[in-house]
C-alpha cells in the first residue's frame, strides 16, 4: 500500500480504515441512516462516503448535512500530540465512534430486518 513509497502506516491503523470501509459500504446498501449522541444531547448523523489513507494523512470522506457529525477532512498519523487537532489521537478516536456507531446499526439489521 504506502510501503512502496517508505511510508508506513501503523496496521492497527489500516485494519481499522478497513473495517469502517466495509461498514460504511453495508450502510449504504441498506439506506440506512446512523445517529450518534457522543456524549451529548443532541443527535449528530454520521454518514462517512469512505475512508482513505495517502501516506501519512488519512481521509474521511464525509456527505456535508446540516446534523452532521463534522469529522476533520484530514488526519496527520505522524502528529502524536493528544491534544494535537487533526492527529493520531482525533483519528483513532474518530474511526471508532464510526466503527461502533455502524456496527450498532449492522446488528440492528441482521437482528430486526434481516
Amino acid at each position: 500500500m504506502t510501503r512502496r513509497q517508505g511510508i508506513r502506516m501503523k496496521k492497527s491503523v489500516v485494519n481499522l480504515v478497513k473495517e469502517v470501509n466495509e461498514l460504511c459500504a453495508f450502510v449504504k446498501d441498506k439506506g440506512m441512516h446512523v445517529v450518534c449522541y457522543d456524549g451529548g444531547t443532541y443527535p449528530s448523523i454520521i454518514d462517512v462516503e469512505s475512508v482513505e489513507i495517502k501516506n501519512q494523512f488519512v481521509y474521511i470522506k464525509e456527505n456535508e448535512s446540516t446534523n452532521g457529525y463534522g469529522f476533520e477532512k484530514r488526519y496527520n498519523t505522524n502528529k502524536l500530540d493528544e491534544y494535537a487537532i487533526g492527529g493520531m489521537t482525533e483519528l483513532m478516536y474518530h474511526l471508532r465512534l464510526i466503527r461502533k456507531e455502524y456496527k450498532k446499526a449492522f446488528k440492528y439489521y441482521t437482528n430486526n430486518v434481516a
